[in-house]
């Protein structure tokens, strides 16, 4: 009898095939879902510099249109400065019920009104 030892090479081009199929399945959902989350963490940190502007405007009895910046919001009603997941940079704008703050880096959503309105999702469906 033939005392086989180790796999052929047919069996290991078999199970490397099988693999990077999987693979090639699996790395365009996961970068999908990678990019949601980074967007939806931008817009987290959007409402959390809106919730912060409007403490700010209420404490120090401010009026729409005054300017508001982050050096106001930090120290007292924000811990640190939000980081940006795309390395974009937030400005808080004005006190303003109808302008919400915005980051530099685009594709992420926005504010309005102070609710969060995420991008159009159509190229990932």
């Amino acid at each position: 009898m033939y005392n086989k030892k180790g796999f052929s090479l047919v069996e290991i081009m078999i199970t490397v095939t099988v693999v990077l199929m999987l693979a090639a399945i699996a790395l365009p959902t996961m970068v999908t879902h990678i990019n949601r989350a980074r967007g939806r963490a931008c817009l987290m940190n959007l409402k959390e510099i809106d919730n912060a502007k409007s403490l700010y405007a209420l404490d120090n009895n401010l009026a729409p249109g005054a300017p508001c910046s982050m050096n106001d919001l930090v120290p007292l009603y924000m811990q640190r400065d939000p980081i940006c997941t795309a390395g974009g940079v937030y400005a808080p704008e004005n006190v303003d019920a109808a302008s919400g703050p915005t980051c530099s880096a685009g594709g992420h959503g926005s504010l309005q009104n102070g609710l969060a309105v995420p991008p159009r999702w159509t190229a990932l469906r």
